[in-house]
């Protein structure tokens, strides 16, 4: 920033530089990840996270071992590649609906 001053006049020049990514997407981005490659429980755990309103990114469960998500929802079988200690199981989602939710949104919150 730079201010000049010809007698009563101020004139403050700022340099602004525009980036139209979405705000959402930025507040959203790698909080919840869906990582399985198995049909069936994809479209399960999307369904469910969908009834719940919560946004989600999908990738392959050997990408999110390496991602910075807060919760991977994965299936037992693929929770064996991604292992980390915040993933929650496609059966819970089915078993404890209401508390699958709550889980994901106190790990969203941080």
């Amino acid at each position: 920033m730079r201010i000049t001053q010809p007698q009563d006049l101020i004139t403050i020049f700022v340099k602004i530089r525009y980036d139209e990514t979405p705000l959402t997407r930025e507040i959203v981005r790698n909080k919840v990840t869906v990582a399985t490659v198995y049909g069936r429980s994809y479209y399960k755990i999307i369904n469910a996270l969908k009834l719940m309103d919560i946004q989600f990114e999908s990738v392959s469960p050997q990408e999110a071992a390496l991602s910075n998500a807060k919760i991977i929802i994965t299936t037992r079988d693929e929770a064996e590649i991604v292992r980390r200690k915040d993933v929650l199981l496609d059966t819970e989602l089915d078993d404890y609906p209401v508390f699958t939710k709550a889980k994901i949104l106190r790990n969203i919150m941080g």
